[in-house]
């Protein structure tokens, strides 16, 4: 007969290969003869270990405040520039003069700060890291606290308010946490910020030093396409230089638009920080007809 048959009835029935009590005996059996080879080894190797030096991973705990308040760099105020435009627009405004809430909060431009520590570095950072009354404090690192502190009394404050202070006073550093003396160690520490090993410092120094150049190349491209700009061109330009020197970023950005041709990363960067809604209180009322005419002013200045 052939192997295809169909089963006669009555016959015996074939062999059962499975049985579910087996397989459980079988796996509870692989699972223990596992556990045995685990903790056989684990003690071999505490054999081993004994007497030899414990490894510890180190804490975290050596903010410097002093240097990150002292720390004012266009990298730093570009950082604090992305991360104000993310956490803070909707309540303080993009230009830091329209406050939302109740009660509203400071206008950066006009209003002294109601925080005990003061306007300075540490005074903002405090509000910052802690909050004050209505205000929740800002999810972040130090280091980005910091960053949008510098950029909102650099950018919003120094210009145009008087309780603008470049320092903390003497009460409020007697306050500051000595380096080491912790501020870190209860905060998530960003892998970002790890501080690298000595070997990478040259590469860093080379890469800042591109950087400086590039900033260089960028001022001098706007300086030239704004010369004999003309009338109606002339306010969008001493715009563009105001805001630069607080955010380089953004000249970075316009100019890779216009490298690449893209309009709309032309007109993201010009209006908003990072296109994301962070509306420049100037160039978003500037009729399209007046940015067509930027946008061809600024491709065609070549950047030397």
């Amino acid at each position: 007969m052939s192997g295809n048959a169909e089963h006669i009835p009555g016959a015996a029935e074939p062999h059962e290969l499975t049985n579910p009590a087996l397989w459980t005996l079988g796996l509870l059996v692989s699972i223990a003869a596992l556990g045995f080879i685990f903790f056989h080894f684990k003690q071999i190797g505490r054999e081993h270990a004994k007497g030899e030096e414990r490894w510890a991973l180190p804490v975290v705990n050596d903010l410097d405040h002093q240097a990150l308040g002292a720390d004012r760099s266009q990298a730093v105020l570009d950082r604090g520039e992305v991360i104000y435009a993310k956490n803070c627009v909707s309540c303080h405004g993009a230009n830091g003069d329209a406050p939302v809430g109740s009660p509203p909060p400071r206008n950066f431009h006009t209003e002294a700060f109601k925080n005990p520590l003061g306007s300075g570095p540490y005074g903002f950072y405090d509000v910052l890291a802690h909050g004050y009354k209505g205000m929740p404090a800002l999810s972040a690192t130090p280091e980005e606290r910091y960053a949008v502190a510098h950029y909102v009394r650099e950018t919003f404050m120094k210009p145009t308010n008087p309780s603008y202070v470049a320092k903390d006073d003497a009460k409020v550093v007697a306050q500051i946490p000595a380096k080491g003396a912790g501020g870190a160690a209860a905060e998530a520490v960003d892998p970002r910020f790890v501080q690298p090993a000595a070997p990478a410092f040259a590469l860093m120094a080379a890469v800042a030093g591109h950087d400086e150049l590039e900033r260089t190349r960028l001022d001098g491209w706007l300086a030239e396409a704004h010369v004999d700009c003309g009338k109606l061109l002339e306010p969008a330009f001493q715009r563009l230089i105001a805001v630069s020197a607080a955010q380089g970023g953004r000249l970075a950005r316009l100019h890779a638009a216009i490298v690449h041709k893209d309009r709309s990363a032309f007109n993201a960067a010009l209006v908003a920080e990072d296109g994301a809604g962070s509306a420049d209180p100037f160039f978003s009322v500037l009729p399209a007809t007046t940015i067509d005419l930027l946008y061809a002013r600024l491709a065609a200045t070549r950047m030397n």
